[in-house]
């Protein structure tokens, strides 16, 4: 049977048709045809007065660009907009949508996307309460949980509130945002109060995205932690830079500076360049505190443990020599240029290499008290922490018992699958299911 409309037609085996009322409803299977879409759904009800569809059980939409799926659909045939509940899908070359509540406007490639929404544009995947997006233009808006991962820089991001463009890619993060990156081994993670990702272009022409993350920013990795006022990082050269009363720590190890660069490789700290004022500090006693100092800095990192440092320009450093357990000295040296050695984030070896000036002084000859460099500041409280962070918030671990539910489900390695044999061959194979 056909029935025909204005805005669209709908076959069917059997129709039910009220004049008065003017309700068609069908329960054996529709198929309706209205502009590019084709709709099929089990029951259907048809209000034709107000051009109303109501849709329920197996319901899809056919469109050119994509097919949607749902359990439950009321659709506009004059608007062509589309009212979904239950468990909904949008499958297309360029877009995949899930959500539980929502609506698309199908003329216009516009959907908003309610209760466990994701939005996958196959450059950007976006989770979130609710997903406004705009296919043509490429914009989209989420509120609530809102996370962004992109899988070719392998980074993820998120907040309470997300805006997204998908070219050029750019977005923005607030309410309490976050920003990860990974690593083989390890996590960076960076909190502040707005994120934002951005397109720039380098002096060569070459386009790429810079990361800038405004007022109180802090970073952590379980090698590595940080805060300033404001920083960037350049997807193009991996490099972090710190802005405005930045602190780093490295293990046992705290630098300042008036800003600082982190050039970064495969997510880990290969290289830290540290510009005037620069200064490391770490702490033998609650009043001894190894400490090094000069106009400009470079630390170097292996596995994300800082090995090596070269302070250029007015040099100083003061040391404790310590023999096991016992305190053998004090050594103050003055150097133009002066490269320090690492071990288990301590001092081995100091070497001066313009203008030479130092001496070792023997313990509490001098109070440890007069034994600091201008400059110094020792701020622990100023650390972040894994806790501090949140990280576990965004990160949860498994509950606990559950790999050992896991490896209690695992089948008994004695009993293997059967084997048997391809007909007609002497090859055995393995009957999966079996």
């Amino acid at each position: 049977m056909v029935l025909n409309d204005k805005e669209m037609q709908l076959f069917t085996d059997k129709i039910d048709y009220d004049v008065n009322t003017q309700v068609a409803n069908y329960d054996t299977w529709g198929r309706i045809l209205n502009g590019d879409n084709t709709l099929t759904s089990r029951v259907g009800i048809y209000y034709s007065d107000r051009k109303m569809l109501h849709f329920r059980d197996s319901v899809r939409i056919d469109n050119p660009d994509y097919v949607m799926t749902a359990d439950t659909m009321r659709y506009d045939t004059s608007r062509e907009i589309a009212w979904f509940t239950g468990p909904t899908e949008v499958v297309g070359d360029s877009i995949y949508l899930y959500c539980e509540n929502g609506w698309s406007d199908t003329r216009n490639d516009i959907s908003q996307l309610m209760k466990n929404a994701v939005l996958d544009n196959r450059e950007q995947r976006i989770t979130g309460d609710t997903l406004w997006y705009d296919e043509k233009s490429g914009i989209g808006e989420g509120f609530g949980r809102v996370t962004i991962t992109d899988t070719t820089d392998n980074i993820t991001g998120g907040g309470n509130y997300a805006w997204y463009v998908k070219r050029p890619e750019q977005f923005l993060l607030t309410g309490t945002p976050w920003f990860t990156l990974f690593s083989d081994d390890d996590t960076l993670t960076l909190r502040a109060d707005t994120l934002r990702a951005i397109p720039v272009e380098d002096t060569a022409g070459v386009s790429h995205r810079l990361l800038k993350a405004f007022y109180g920013c802090r970073i952590f990795s379980r090698e590595m932690q940080g805060k300033c006022d404001s920083l960037s990082y350049s997807f193009l050269d991996s490099v972090i830079r710190l802005y405005d009363d930045p602190v780093v720590w490295s293990r046992a190890y705290q630098m300042t500076a008036d800003s600082i660069a982190l050039f970064t490789v495969n997510s880990k700290a290969d290289r830290m360049d540290m510009y005037n004022s620069a200064f490391v500090v770490s702490e033998i006693d609650t009043s001894r505190y190894d400490q090094i100092s000069g106009k400009n800095l470079s630390g170097y990192f292996t596995d994300n443990k800082l090995t090596r440092i070269k302070v250029t320009g007015n040099g100083e450093a003061i040391y404790y020599v310590v023999d096991g357990e016992e305190l053998v000295g004090v050594n103050r040296a003055r150097s133009a240029t002066i490269e320090i050695l690492f071990e288990e984030s301590r001092i081995v070896e100091i070497i001066q290499n313009q203008s030479p000036d130092g001496v070792l002084n023997p313990p509490l000859e001098i109070p440890d008290s007069e034994m600091r460099l201008d400059g110094y500041r020792w701020h622990p409280d100023l650390r972040p922490d894994r806790k501090g962070m949140g990280i576990d918030e965004l990160f949860p671990p498994p509950p606990e018992g559950a790999l050992e539910e896991v490896r209690e489900r695992a089948p008994e390695e004695e009993a293997g699958p059967e084997k048997a044999k391809v007909p007609g061959t002497a090859v055995e194979m393995t009957v999966p299911g079996t």
